[in-house]
């Protein structure tokens, strides 16, 4: 009886295409390799716009802690700048450094380039003899120099107007020009609330000479504005705040303030008061 040929036979891969097959196989994982763990695509240089308030050291040193330890594991090596979260990256760098706007520029084969919006790192404690710096921890940090002393007068005297990025002015009873720096003055979210109010309410029209905090609240704000009057504030939510900046603004572009009015209240959302 003959059997017929090729019937119920498997076809067998010849030794030599099965070699083949590995070989392909071991060059895909190389690349794979190469491409997603290797140095070869790996950040290692930050450039930045000029910066006065953050030193290139401490943005190159938020972005390298953010990229390998904030954002988590990944299948590719953590700082691979094919695939730089750009968008998470912005939102932490902006938090981190305390800055009004940080924002991807640009990723090459090694370097990140990054343009940041600063906004001052500092605000100015005075009363009527003492004049000293704060710093974003509300630690005392030096005195202020003759120079800085009279800019900071004149803003006060309302003879110079302030900008967005000009650190704010808090007028405090209790201050001691001679104490010791690192001496703790306000929490440091105290800090940075004072400094966004400020940013905020210039850029709204509010051309604020300084800032008085009352001790019986922790969010009261009275900003005296240009012309001397006392404008209340509720620091509590930010949103809330500029809202009520936005409605400050659309009173003095429509000239709708009365002669003599004296104060301005702005704490309840969506009204405005005026005495």
């Amino acid at each position: 009886m003959l059997k017929e040929e090729g019937m119920g036979c498997v076809k067998k891969p010849k030794p030599r295409s099965l070699a083949f097959l590995i070989l392909g196989i071991c060059a895909v994982l190389g690349w794979a390799y190469v491409f997603l763990q290797s140095d070869l695509f790996c950040l290692r240089a930050i450039e930045t716009n000029p910066l006065k308030e953050v030193r290139g050291f401490d943005v190159s040193k938020k972005v390298f802690d953010i990229l390998d330890i904030e954002i988590g594991w990944r299948p590719w090596q953590s700082r691979h700048t094919w695939f730089i979260p750009r968008k998470t990256l912005e939102e932490k760098l902006k938090e981190e450094l305390f800055a009004e706007s940080v924002s991807v520029e640009g990723v090459s084969k090694n370097i990140l380039r990054l343009f940041i919006q600063e906004r001052s790192h500092r605000l100015v404690g005075y009363n009527e003899e003492h004049f000293i710096w704060i710093n974003l921890q509300g630690e005392k940090d030096a005195d202020l120099m003759r120079d800085e002393r009279r800019e900071i007068l004149a803003r006060i005297q309302g003879q110079k107007k302030p900008t967005a990025y000009d650190p704010p002015i808090l007028r405090m009873e209790s201050l001691e020009e001679s104490g010791a720096s690192s001496t703790m003055l306000l929490a440091p979210e105290e800090v940075k609330r004072l400094i966004e109010l400020g940013e905020n309410a210039i850029k709204a029209g509010l051309l604020y000479r300084y800032i008085e905090t009352p001790r019986s609240s922790s969010t009261l704000k009275t900003l005296i504005d240009d012309t001397g009057r006392r404008v209340l504030l509720d620091t509590g939510d930010l949103p809330l705040i500029k809202k009520g900046l936005e409605g400050y603004k659309a009173l003095r572009e429509g000239s709708k303030i009365p002669k003599g009015t004296q104060i301005i209240d702005l704490r309840v959302p969506g009204k405005i008061f005026l005495k």
